[in-house]
This record gives C-alpha cells, sequence and structure tokens, in this order.
C-alpha cells in the first residue's frame, strides 16, 4: 500500500492518468498477473479518491455556491461519485479474489463515460472560464473526448 501511495504522488490525477491505471489494472488481471494488478490497483484507488475528493472539496462548493440549478447539479454530481466508487469497490473486491469481473468493467466504463458528459455540459465550461484547469476526458476509460 505504501508503493501505492507513492505512486500517486507521481501522477497527477488527471483522467488520463485514471485512464491508464484503470487500463493496467485490467490488462494485468487479464493476464493473470496478480502482483502487478495488485500494484496497479491500489494505485488506482487511491488516485480516484484523489481526484474526486478533489474535485468534491475544492470544486463542487465553489460551483454549487453559483446558482439553485449548479448546487442542484452538484448534488447530482456526488450522487454520480458514490455510484462510481461503489462500482470500482465491487471491481476491487473480485481482483483481491483473483477474479476479473468484465461485466463490472464495462459497468464502470460507462459511469464514468456517462459522469464526464455531465461535467461537460456546465461544470467543465465553468471551471474553465475561472481559470482553474481541469483534466480532460480522454477516448479511454472517460468515453469520447
Amino acid at each position: 500500500m505504501l508503493q501505492a501511495v507513492e505512486n500517486v504522488s507521481l501522477y497527477a490525477t488527471t483522467h488520463d492518468t485514471l485512464d491508464e491505471l484503470f487500463a493496467a489494472m485490467v490488462r494485468s488481471a487479464h493476464a493473470g498477473d496478480w502482483l502487478t494488478c495488485d500494484e496497479f490497483s491500489d494505485t488506482f484507488a487511491i488516485a480516484l479518491d484523489v481526484h474526486l475528493r478533489h474535485e468534491e472539496n475544492i470544486y463542487f462548493p465553489r460551483y454549487a455556491a453559483r446558482s439553485e440549478i449548479a448546487a442542484v447539479e452538484v448534488e447530482e454530481f456526488l450522487l454520480e461519485h458514490t455510484r462510481i466508487r461503489r462500482a470500482v469497490g465491487r471491481l476491487l473486491a473480485g481482483l483481491r479474489r483473483r477474479e476479473l469481473d468484465y461485466e463490472a468493467v464495462g459497468a464502470i466504463e460507462l459511469r464514468m463515460r456517462e459522469h464526464d458528459s455531465h461535467e461537460r455540459t456546465s461544470f467543465l465550461p465553468w471551471l474553465a472560464h475561472t481559470g482553474h484547469e481541469h483534466p480532460t476526458p480522454t477516448l479511454g476509460l472517460h468515453g469520447e473526448g
């Protein structure tokens, strides 16, 4: 686990980074390389948590303060984050049992793609307008870039 924390410090928790870590985790599990999968799983879980918490604690409160509509949208984003965390938790539990659930992989990819699409409607344009950088979605885990 300490190695995973050190690995996260080497990465900015961008969507690109999350895509790469997720893909490496799934590839290593598919290949039956469970030691490597464990390393990527730990790193991915921490990086995802850092990314989501950053949005939740830094960006979302500022965005929600804009208007009632934005506040409702933030509540939706938070619910999406909860669903993403649950789906990832189920996948990681399976990986610890040395099982790769392809349906869970697909569900995570779909949830992330939908979440990114939702963020792109108003939150990401607002964030860009404020001058803050936020990672942009890619063709991998986070859908159409």
